[in-house]
């Protein structure tokens, strides 16, 4: 689920060993944030908001991401089309790209 295109085995085997790695409680903690309400906070951050979502994601819906952004007063969203909920590692060359574009905007707007 976290990965809607094809990923190299490395990939599969990082991603393996960091969920084992994984506090006993983790699987609890990530439960629980489906019952947090954080648009407040997101509405009062001054700064801008990038949200990465993929189309795909089957552990968080990409409309979350969206509306997330939307919270926010300077959100942004980049959409990952047939990608899961690791655009990193199924798109890395269009994450990094998008990731480095925003950041670039924010050393020019400061």
């Amino acid at each position: 689920a976290v990965c809607a295109k094809p990923v190299s085995e490395a990939v599969l085997d990082w991603m393996f060993s960091v969920f084992m790695q994984a506090a006993p409680g983790a699987d609890r903690s990530l439960a629980e944030l489906a019952t947090i309400d954080q648009r407040n906070i997101l509405a009062e951050i001054d700064f801008p908001v990038l949200s990465f979502v993929g189309s795909e994601d089957a552990f968080t819906p990409p409309g979350i991401g969206e509306f997330a952004a939307s919270c926010a007063k300077n959100g942004r969203v980049i959409r990952f089309e047939g990608c899961g909920h690791g655009p990193m590692f199924e798109n890395y060359e269009d994450y990094c790209a998008a990731l480095l574009g925003f950041l670039a905007e924010l050393e020019t707007a400061s």
